[in-house]
């Protein structure tokens, strides 16, 4: 299942915030490439839960989609995701993911 929100704060200041709750989730997408490989600046937050994320308290609202949205919580239904790699001081998910969540 995937869930939008819209938040006027960047990606890499939002999962900042998340640091320290509960279900700290992965992340792919735009943020997680530029911990691999700096490439350009971070547009949209890709977060994959493997636990209930409540995203409650730091000022995002719910989008109606991906055209309206800049947050992306995913609930994989496959785990694999979270055998990522360890670029950076977070959580990764696997490259592959992030570079399918890149394309779509």
């Amino acid at each position: 299942m995937t869930q939008w929100f819209y938040s006027l704060d960047p990606p890499s200041v939002l999962y900042a915030k998340l640091e320290g709750r509960s279900g700290q989730p992965a992340v792919s997408g735009d943020l997680a490439a530029d911990w691999i490989v700096p490439w350009k600046t971070p547009a949209i937050l890709a977060l994959y839960a493997d636990s209930p994320l409540s995203l409650q308290g730091l000022g995002v609202v719910e989008a109606r989609g991906a055209g309206d949205g800049n947050v992306k919580v995913v609930d994989p239904a496959d785990t694999s995701v979270f055998l990522g790699s360890r670029h950076g001081p977070e959580r990764a998910v696997h490259p592959t993911q992030v570079l399918w969540d890149l394309h779509q």
